[in-house]
């Protein structure tokens, strides 16, 4: 349910009008084989294949006039080389990984939507490419932690479904998040571009369970048409407060953001606050 939103944001605006809600699901099978076995650092090739349908209703703000895209089926093949590797949590303590990767996503068919006079298109075909590296060290005496990374990634036939969607501050929204402190969720539109993204914590009292989280990331864009901006980077940083009892089975995050690039108003800069939460519901076998 509303996991294939889809949210027009151009030049800082939100276009209400041009937004709607999306529901679907689907189903993928996945193969990891081990390319270096007995190495203290594994080399996986991942193969993946799916598909996704998703079906489409209108908000209450979405404009009378607007049609919406059909149903749709969309069927997909990802293949990648990753070594090492990150747990999938909110904030890990401890990663390494660089991988490449590319995916090839068809549509069952091709489809316009939106008004009359200016409709848009969804391409019957897409691909994908992208290479990360990154890297998450917590000390554990001193309780501090330091994360890296940066993604590169570009796209052919991208439209506004397949094309890269950056900003917001949800780190599991995706395998690969491209994250920015102070902007809308997935407010920037690209065909390419270059992520880079820095964080360090520290504790605030002895037992580590209150934490202070700085982090900042910019990025370099060549927009998808009819989302150009004046600047190609985008920059934005922010702080959190984060709490983990002793037994790190939930963590919450109060977190504030400041985008420096965000266009809000016709001028540059827009703040945002949030509230993170992640229960672990293994954590009661790790401590055993």
């Amino acid at each position: 349910a509303y996991g294939d939103n889809y949210y027009e944001v151009r030049q800082g605006n939100f276009i209400k009008g041009e937004s709607f809600d999306g529901h679907g699901g689907g189903a993928a099978v996945s193969l990891y084989q081990l390319l270096d076995p007995g190495v203290l650092i594994p080399l996986n090739l991942v193969a993946r294949g799916g598909f996704h349908y998703a079906t489409y209703a209108t908000e209450d703000q979405t404009a009378a006039a607007f049609a919406l895209p059909n149903d749709q089926v969309n069927a997909f093949t990802r293949v990648g080389l990753r070594f090492a590797g990150k747990e999938p949590v909110l904030y890990p303590d401890l990663g390494l990984e660089v991988s490449a990767w590319f995916e090839r996503q068809w549509r069952m068919q091709d489809d316009t939507y939106g008004f009359n006079n200016n409709p848009y298109r969804i391409n019957p075909a897409s691909s994908l490419y992208w290479v990360y590296a990154g890297i998450n060290y917590a000390f554990t005496n001193s309780g501090q932690k330091i994360s890296f990374a940066v993604t590169s990634g570009g796209s052919t036939d991208a439209d506004r479904f397949s094309a890269w969607r950056l900003g917001g501050v949800l780190p599991l929204i995706s395998e690969f998040p491209l994250v920015l402190p102070g902007y809308y969720y997935e407010e920037l539109t690209a065909k390419s571009f270059v992520h880079l993204y820095a964080a360090y914590d520290f504790p605030l009292e002895p037992e580590h369970r209150f934490k202070f989280r700085i982090e900042a990331a910019s990025a370099h864009l060549d927009y998808l048409a009819g989302f150009e901006q004046a600047n190609a980077w985008q920059t934005g940083a922010g702080c959190a407060l984060t709490f983990a009892p002793k037994k790190k089975n939930f963590e919450i995050v109060l977190r504030y953001g400041y985008g420096f690039n965000a266009i809000r108003h016709g001028e540059e800069g827009a703040h945002s606050i949030g509230l993170l939460f992640q229960y672990d519901f293994e954590a009661r076998k790790k401590s055993d």
